[in-house]
């Protein structure tokens, strides 16, 4: 088979929905096509149960209503009968219908090509009967594809030691990030002038926004950080997260508005609270000078953000989460405590007051950012698929 004949069938969410898989699977064609624009690339978007008619690209072919079962069994027959000769599904556990996303089970068993799994969650909490059932998802996933892509060697790690999935199944790719150049200081603050932040020292986390990310820690934060530093502002970019449903979960964006509110501390810290585009986003990391990532739980396996960040050459603070350590490492940015206020303003504090280590951290940062920026995953990417076909 030639080269360009190569066709690639996605089921993944997709924009315009507004979800963190559905943006990295846009990002992901796009690298793919810009690294060979002769490989063919549809999609088959997942619509959540309550999903408003969308005007999607002309990439999507097909639709799945994520809690109509009956859905899975035309799915399957249209993969089979579409000529491609890759099935690339991304998963997350809440991107698909049933409990914790059990029915995609129904539709791999009856695709008759070549799958490509990219796992873009690993739970990794011990002794929950939770984790043994989504960990058999994994496993069941795994069986129906020729290969696993995950982001992070610790989830390689798991899924070799629980699942039992052969070692030359999974593949690790970091998650991609734009291929951008080094944003010296000059260049910052040229940016800066051009988003009315000129003269100040900025902070920034970006993401959709959900209590798991840990927000009003930084929030807090900025009560003593404003007053030793009055010209520091705390950039929240994004807007509150689309899927979760519960109360307490829609309250949390209007939570963090009124707690700057009573700090009084509109000068300091500024909401853009919309779902940016790419290049909105890299524009603002690259005027970034610290980079805070707060999530509060330790088993996440897989961060756009914090790979965003460290591929445009950002000083990044984060709690100790799995990706985080594995891309941080040792000398790349800083570490703070999980849920704690006082130890982002302790970090971030020492980092104004020695400018030369935020220096520092974002040279290895960028530097080490190399190797995942999307042009360097697309090739991986690529490789994969052609051994799946092979295989």
């Amino acid at each position: 088979m030639k080269k360009r004949d190569l066709k690639i069938l996605y089921l993944s969410s997709f924009p315009p929905r507004k979800c963190g898989i559905a943006t990295f699977c846009e990002n992901f064609i796009n690298a793919v096509h810009n690294r060979d624009s002769y490989i063919d690339q549809k999609v088959i978007a997942v619509n959540e149960m309550t999903a408003p008619k969308r005007a999607y690209s002309l990439l999507v072919k097909y639709q799945l209503p994520q809690e109509e079962l009956g859905c899975y069994d035309k799915v399957a027959a249209y993969v089979n009968e579409s000529g491609a000769d890759v099935f690339c599904l991304q998963h997350e556990y809440g991107l698909f219908g049933g409990f914790d996303g059990i029915f995609i089970l129904k539709l791999l068993q009856n695709i008759k090509i070549p799958i490509v799994s990219v796992y873009h969650s690993i739970p990794m909490l011990k002794g929950s009967k939770r984790k043994e059932y989504r960990l058999k998802i994994l496993k069941d996933i795994a069986r129906f594809s020729k290969f696993v892509i995950v982001t992070a060697d610790i989830g390689k790690k798991v899924l070799i030691k629980e699942c039992k999935i052969p070692t030359s199944k999974i593949v690790t790719i970091h998650h991609g990030a734009p291929a951008v150049p080094y944003p010296t200081l000059k260049e910052k603050e040229k940016l800066k002038e051009k988003f009315n932040l000129r003269g100040r020292l900025v902070m920034s986390s970006f993401g959709l926004i959900s209590k798991s990310k840990g927000f009003d820690y930084g929030v807090e934060a900025m009560l003593n950080l404003s007053k030793k530093y009055p010209n520091l502002v705390f950039l929240i970019l994004g807007q509150a997260h689309p899927i979760h449903a519960n109360a307490m979960e829609k309250d949390y964006y209007s939570n963090l508005l009124k707690k700057v509110e009573k700090f009084n501390l509109k000068n300091n810290i500024l909401f853009i609270g919309r779902y940016l585009s790419e290049e909105e986003l890299v524009n603002y990391l690259r005027l970034t000078d610290i980079y805070l990532t707060s999530y509060l739980t330790k088993p996440q396996i897989s961060s756009g953000t914090i790979a965003y960040a460290m591929a445009t050459g950002n000083c990044v603070v984060s709690t100790p989460f799995i990706y985080a350590k594995e891309l941080i490492g040792k000398d790349r940015g800083y570490y703070i405590n999980f849920g704690s206020s006082d130890s982002i303003v302790k970090v971030v504090s020492d980092l104004i007051d020695h400018p030369r280590k935020i220096e520092k951290a974002r040279e290895k940062a960028y530097e080490f950012g190399r190797q995942f920026t999307w042009p360097e995953v697309a090739k991986k990417i690529i490789q994969v698929f052609q051994r799946a076909m092979k295989k």
